[in-house]
C-alpha cells in the first residue's frame, strides 16, 4: 500500500508541477485545435501558457520558498543542542551516487545539509551521525565522504533503503527513539521533515541549513520569466504537494 501510493504520488506531482501541467493544457488544447475545437483548443493554450509564465517568474518561486524557510527558523547553536542533551544528528540526503563521479560531485545537492551536519557532529562530543542516501550505490560514498571529514566509523550510521521522509523518520526513531535528536536538512524542507517525525512520536529539533531566499538574487529573476524562478517553483511546490499528499494518506487509513 505505501509503495503504491509513493508511485502514485510520484506520478501525480510531475504531471501537477507548473510544467508538467502546462505541458498537458497545450497538449490538450493542439489536439482540440485539431478537431476544430478552436474556442476550447485556445481556451486550453492560454491556461497552459498562464500557468508557465506566472510559475517560471522569479517572484512566484521566491514567495513560496521564503515562507517555507521562515517557518524552518534560523541555523541551529551548538551550544543549546548540547545543553537539550542531543547525541543523535540526523542528516536526510536523498540523493543517488555514480561511481564515475568523486563523493563531492556526485552528492552535490546534499553537500549544504552534509556541511551542516559535520559543524554540529564536531560541536557535540560522542555525538552519532545518522546519514540517509536514498539509494542502494550510496553507502560507500557516505563512508568515504565521512571519513574525509575526520567523522569516524563507528560514529556513523547509513541508510540506503528508504523511499521518502517518513521511512527516515521511523528509521531514526529506531535509534534516537524520544530523545532529542538534531535533524538536519534544507530550510524549505524542515516544515515538512518536522511534521513526519514528530507524527511518529519523535522528538527532532529543527537544524535548517541551505537557505534559497537570503542569498542576492538578480533583478530580472524577479521581473522577467526564467529557468531559475521555474526551478524554485517546482522546488517549493514540492513540499506544498508532500503535505497534502500525507495529509491524504492520514485520512484513508482513519478507520
Amino acid at each position: 500500500m505505501d509503495y503504491a501510493l509513493y508511485v502514485l504520488k510520484k506520478i501525480i506531482t510531475v504531471l501537477i508541477y507548473p510544467t508538467g501541467a502546462a505541458l498537458l493544457f497545450l497538449f490538450a488544447g493542439l489536439i482540440l485545435l485539431v478537431k476544430s475545437r478552436k474556442r476550447a483548443g485556445t481556451l486550453l493554450i492560454s491556461v497552459g501558457t498562464v500557468v508557465l509564465l506566472i510559475f517560471a517568474m522569479g517572484w512566484s518561486g521566491f514567495v513560496m520558498l521564503k515562507a517555507l524557510e521562515d517557518e524552518a527558523g534560523p541555523y541551529a547553536d551548538p551550544a543549546l543542542l548540547r545543553q537539550a542533551g542531543v547525541k543523535y544528528i540526523v542528516l536526510l540526503g536523498g540523493s543517488s551516487v555514480f561511481d564515475d563521479m568523486i563523493p563531492p560531485d556526485s552528492w552535490e545537492s546534499v553537500n549544504p545539509r552534509f556541511l551542516e551536519a559535520i559543524r554540529l557532529w564536531k560541536a557535540i562530543p560522542n555525538a552519532t551521525l545518522l546519514m540517509s542516501g536514498g539509494s542502494d550505490n550510496s553507502e560507500e560514498a557516505m563512508l568515504s565522504l565521512c571519513a574525509r571529514f575526520g567523522v569516524r566509523k563507528e560514529s556513523l550510521i547509513t541508510e540506503t533503503k528508504a523511499m521518502d521522509t517518513s521511512d527516515e523518520a521511523r528509521w531514526a526513531s529506531k535509534y534516537a527513539g524520544k530523545q532529542p535528536f538534531a535533524l538536519v536538512t534544507s530550510a524549505y524542507h524542515m516544515p515538512r521533515s518536522l511534521r513526519q517525525f514528530r507524527a511518529i512520536g519523535t522528538n527532532p529539533i529543527p537544524c535548517p541549513c541551505d537557505y534559497r531566499t537570503t542569498r542576492q538574487w538578480p533583478l530580472y529573476q524577479f521581473l522577467a520569466p526564467c529557468g531559475a524562478g521555474l526551478y524554485y517553483s517546482e522546488i517549493a511546490l514540492k513540499e506544498y504537494y508532500g503535505r497534502l499528499f500525507y495529509w491524504v494518506k492520514s485520512l484513508i487509513r482513519i478507520p
